[in-house]
Order: structure tokens, then sequence, then C-alpha cells
């Protein structure tokens, strides 16, 4: 199953600090506000803002673009949530699809649906995920939640990824054509499996065995979300996707 990574952040700057401590969980906005004291202030709480992804095969070679777009926001009892609309600028035919984030202060909750979307698969597939969560104030060393995916394709067969080993690595200072970001390097297992009615149960677990192992590297800015994603299959490198553009 190709999985196609849709990754959205949560806002940009031109100038931010490189220490490890305070500086990673503090960043100004336009509001000059910080993180942890109002989530509105993030592009993701910003009606009407635009952010544009761009994703990239093994080869470094470009074959799709998404850009969302914040149809509404609004705070209920302290909590930020908003409501985001995903527009496929590509010829994968991934159906448009509105995906709720929310953040609470301390966390921002992102839906699997937006990182992992159909490329070739049936229109009619049903997607069940979990929140990917990202705490604001991290440190390196530190082991995340869990979380899985899962999708029903038309005909019976099913495919779950659980996202598994979440570690944040590191430190680095990412840059794209829509800014400097100072990152968490975060990796993690992907594995996945499948259920084919009909199929012998011998020949399936013969088809799981051949499944290559997969993993992401995952470059996630406390202040604006994740800035940048890669994916490999059999420790190879099968795409990547990063920003490109927030207005």
């Amino acid at each position: 199953m190709n999985l196609v990574p849709i990754l959205l952040a949560c806002n940009n700057t031109s100038d931010t600090s490189s220490t490890e401590a305070d500086s990673l969980q503090q960043t100004k906005t336009n509001a000059k506000a910080t993180v942890n004291s109002d989530c509105g202030n993030q592009i993701l709480f910003k009606e009407g803002a635009r952010i544009t992804y761009a994703q990239f095969d093994g080869n470094d070679k470009e074959f799709s673009r998404q850009t969302s777009i914040v149809k509404s926001v609004e705070n209920q009892n302290g909590v930020w949530q908003s409501v985001v609309e995903m527009d496929d600028l590509s010829n994968t035919k991934m159906a448009n699809a509105e995906v709720e984030y929310s953040c609470d202060g301390k966390q921002v909750h992102f839906d699997m649906q937006n990182l992992f979307a159909k490329n070739g698969m049936e229109a009619e597939a049903v997607i069940k995920a979990d929140r990917l969560s990202f705490p604001l104030q991290l440190k390196t060393g530190e082991t995340l939640p869990n979380a899985s995916f899962k999708m029903s394709a038309k005909g019976g067969t099913i495919f779950t990824s659980d996202i598994t080993n979440r570690k944040v690595e590191s430190i680095e200072k990412i840059s794209t054509t829509s800014g400097t970001y100072n990152c968490y390097k975060i990796t993690a297992d992907l594995n996945v499996d499948m259920e084919m009615p009909g199929m012998p149960a011998a020949a399936l677990e013969e088809m799981k065995k051949n499944i290559p192992a997969s993993s992401y590297t995952m470059w996630f800015d406390p202040s604006f979300g994740v800035v940048k994603m890669q994916m490999f299959q059999g420790g190879k490198l099968q795409f990547r996707s990063e920003l490109v553009n927030v207005e």
C-alpha cells in the first residue's frame, strides 16, 4: 500500500533561535504571544490561512502539491479547534477532505487522515485513524505516543498501519521555500498489516512476509507543526513532503 504524506504546518517565521531549551518552546507570532499561552496565534487556527505542501518521489521529482485552507476556527472552553479543507493539486484522484485540528496549550492533535491519503486506491475506501499528538514542549530522547491508521478498501480488503517507536532524536534547523524552522527530528516505525477476504491464509501470510519494513522521519517545529517528512521502505527513501508556502 502506498501512503502519501499530506502534512500541515502551524505557522511560519523568518527569524528563529537555535537554542535547544526555552527558545524552542517559545516563539514569536504576529501577535507577539507564545504558543503555550495562545494556540489561536498559530496559522492552523487562523481562519482563511492557506498552507501548501509539495511531495517528491525517491528520485526527488515533484509529483504532487496540496493546499489546505483553514475554513473555520472556534475556541471551546479554552481548546482551539479548526476545520481545514485539503485541496489536492495533482492527478492522484484523491478526494478533497475536511480535517479537524485541536490545540489545548499543551499538545497539538493532528488527524492522521491528513497525514496519509489514498494514492491510486478506490474512492470508496473508508479511513479511520487515531489523532497523532505532538507535545508543544519536547525534549530529545523522549518517546511519543503510538497511533494507528486503518483503511478499508472496496471489496473488503483492510490495511492497518501502526505507528510505533516514535522518538525525538535531535534538533535541526530546516530551511524550505517557506522559511527557516527550528525542528525536532522525530523518527518512527510504520508496521503494515492487511486482511483480504477470500485469499487463502497461507498465501496471505506469504504476501505479508514480502512487505518491506517501513519507517518515517518527521521534522516538527512546536511553533508551527510538521515542516518536512520522509518515508522509507526497506531502508530506501520512497518520497518526501515539505512545506513550500504559507499565506
